[in-house]
């Protein structure tokens, strides 16, 4: 697609060492801030429905991604077309349905199809701390560890803190089991009372 190649053209010339000073300084860890930034912007946009937007948004967030691709580049640890044929890969490999001759019915069927190729994928390799999500928000975060572990408990309360911890963590378990977003359900609120004061 000559747009994507003309977004890769931009970057390398931006990040080249007559191109912007700025770029040229950025690393890994200082891109930290404005992906989240860019991601929660998207998330927005799709919250409100503004899909003007939501696609000026969508533009940012492809900046960002481009950009880590070739500070990846930059600093020999992996390539574009790595990123972009290992995700192709990994499309292809969980979708045996769809690329193989696997059948599914439902979506849950899918769903535990993709477990357990996912799990099947992490035997033998050693566990990532990129699995952890820290960077997501707690309710968020819970709600993906019960996806893959519904029987998780938070640790016994001690003290008035970790008693609300407890009645958090079951607030989330109930939307988990109702096939609710409880982070979710909470920006919805907060929208809902931003628009009744305006």
């Amino acid at each position: 697609m000559k747009e994507f190649s003309r977004l890769c053209d931009v970057m390398e010339a931006l990040l080249a060492p007559t191109g912007c000073p700025w770029d040229r300084n950025q690393t890994f860890e200082s891109m930290r801030h404005y992906l989240l930034e860019e991601a929660h912007e998207v998330i927005e946009a799709i919250n409100l429905k503004d899909y003007d937007h939501l696609c000026e948004e969508i533009g940012d967030l492809f900046i960002n991604c481009v950009f880590l691709c070739k500070l990846g580049e930059k600093g020999r640890h992996f390539t574009i077309e790595q990123t972009l044929n290992g995700v192709v890969e990994k499309l292809i490999r969980r979708h045996p349905h769809v690329f193989g001759d696997v059948v599914c019915h439902t979506e849950e069927d899918v769903r535990q199809q993709w477990r357990a190729i996912k799990a099947q994928e992490k035997q033998g390799k050693p566990s990532s701390p990129v699995t952890d999500d820290k960077t997501l928000p707690a309710l968020a975060r819970i709600q993906k560890r019960l996806k893959a572990d519904p029987d998780l408990q938070p640790p016994p309360p001690s003290d008035p803190e970790s008693e609300l911890a407890a009645q958090l963590w079951q607030v989330v378990r109930q939307a988990h089991k109702a096939g609710l977003n409880a982070e979710q359900a909470l920006v919805r609120s907060l929208q809902e009372l931003s628009h009744q004061s305006s």
